[in-house]
This record gives structure tokens, C-alpha cells and sequence, in this order.
């Protein structure tokens, strides 16, 4: 009876250890997936900031062209006056 206690508390025992280490290993392997989803979140962040600094300087250079231009136009309507 103490044998068989014994035996099943051993089971017992290494099933545990079992599922600890399972777990730690799915607990890696989301941890990685995690990391490397945050790694492209970040690239992602990165081209997504260049393209708006990039559209961000296109609208400065037509805004910029538009007032040159409407300048230019009222200039030359004053001279015909």
C-alpha cells in the first residue's frame, strides 16, 4: 500500500514537472512570437513616420507654391492698374 502511495506520488510528481515544462516552453515560444510581432510593429511605426514626414514636406512645397502664386498674381494686377 505504502509502494503503490509511493508510485502514484511519483506519477504525480513527474506529470507535474511535465506540464511546468510544457508550460515554460509554450511560455517561450509566445514570448518570441510576441517580440517578433512588436519588432514589426515598430518597422511598421518607422516607414508609416517617414511617409508622413514625407507627405508632410510635399504639402509644404505646394502650399508654398500656391501663395508664391497668388502673390505673383496679385502683383501683376496691381501693375496693370
Amino acid at each position: 500500500m505504502a509502494n503503490n502511495f509511493i508510485e502514484e506520488t511519483m506519477k504525480l510528481m513527474k506529470a507535474g514537472f511535465s506540464l511546468t515544462t510544457w508550460t515554460q516552453d509554450q511560455t517561450q515560444k509566445y514570448v518570441s512570437i510576441i517580440i517578433e510581432q512588436s519588432k514589426t510593429n515598430t518597422d511598421e511605426a518607422g516607414k508609416f513616420v517617414n511617409e508622413l514626414w514625407e507627405q508632410g514636406k510635399k504639402n509644404q512645397e505646394q502650399m508654398q507654391k500656391m501663395v508664391n502664386e497668388a502673390v505673383t498674381t496679385v502683383f501683376s494686377n496691381l501693375n496693370v492698374v
